[in-house]
């Protein structure tokens, strides 16, 4: 591979498919990606349906843990902070998106972010 990839699962995005996926194996892809253009984000808390877009009773057609739900609205605006960034920086080659990508604001202690 050898354009940009961006990933972005979080520490409860666990099977919801029987396909035997654990946050772990999907935090695993970003290590066996080439050294180069790419990142992860990994979200403290993060569970599946954080990342289907949904809110409210449409997120919760799976059972939650109640932190992944309280932690939704940050997260939405972590993952569409640093996915526009992303591909500011990739895609036009946005040289303020790519300075915030060194160091995404608003991350703290809700995540991790890497890049290699």
């Amino acid at each position: 591979m050898t354009r940009p990839t961006l990933c972005i699962t979080g520490t409860r995005d666990e099977d919801v498919a029987g396909n035997n996926a654990t946050p772990d194996r999907r935090a695993a892809v970003f290590g066996v990606l080439p050294a180069g253009n790419k990142a992860m984000l990994l979200l403290k808390d993060a569970d599946h349906m954080t990342f289907a877009g949904a809110t409210g009773r449409a997120a919760s057609i799976l059972p939650r843990e109640v932190i992944s739900s309280q932690l939704q609205v940050q997260h939405h605006m972590l993952v569409t902070r640093i996915t526009t960034d992303w591909w500011g920086a990739h895609l036009i080659g946005d040289a303020k998106a790519q300075s915030r990508l060194q160091k995404p604001q608003g991350l703290g202690a809700l995540g991790v972010w890497q890049t290699g």
